[in-house]
């Protein structure tokens, strides 16, 4: 998962053509949008599979950890967390996550 956050990282911190001329975001000359787009469905899979794996084994084991209380969250009748937004916030967590653990190398 590492790589895929580094592959990520290297999408958003690498210059980009179509950030000084315009006219090249639709040809997308170094493939950015593309290779971003992989990272992105790639990760969201990972936690797609995480998730159905915690809703399977919800109350075998209790854990309190952030993915269960989002899930909890989820699962009132409210609803004010959707499964979409859950796997964008697990995504903002794990690069936060593995930008701190760069940073403190």
């Amino acid at each position: 998962m590492k790589d895929l956050v580094g592959g990520m990282m290297k999408c958003f911190g690498g210059p980009n053509l179509a950030d000084y001329f315009p006219i090249l975001k639709f040809i997308d000359p170094q493939g950015i949008t593309k290779q971003t787009k992989f990272y992105f469905e790639k990760m969201f899979a990972i936690f797609d599979g995480i998730i159905d794996e915690k809703l399977k084994s919800r109350g075998e084991i209790e854990k309190n950890d952030l993915l269960e209380a989002l899930i909890d969250i989820n699962q009132r009748d409210e609803a004010e967390l959707t499964r979409k937004d859950i796997k964008h916030l697990l995504l903002m967590y794990k690069i936060s996550r593995t930008i701190n653990d760069f940073g403190s190398l």
